[in-house]
């Protein structure tokens, strides 16, 4: 996996500091876009970035979103069960 680029993280601490991620939109301002739409909450998840993965049964809820790591300083694919 590292000759494609990939890189795996097993799983997150529980105290991560997860961001949502948006598309920059130009104001006009002179100051850089906002980035990020605030703090990722574990138990209250925002559906507007999060969408819910296919599954084979429905025992559980699997949702998928691309997020940004502050201690990584980079955006990631996560999932949450």
């Amino acid at each position: 996996m590292k000759e494609a680029g990939l890189k795996v993280v097993s799983r997150f601490r529980d105290n991560a500091r997860l961001q949502y991620i948006s598309l920059p939109v130009k104001t006009g301002k002179r100051e850089c876009p906002k980035t990020n739409e605030g703090k990722v909450d574990k138990e209250h998840l925002n559906i507007d970035f999060f969408s819910l993965a296919e599954q084979e049964n429905n025992d559980f809820m699997i949702y998928t979103a691309q997020v940004k790591v502050l201690a990584l300083k980079q955006g990631v694919k996560v999932v949450i069960v």
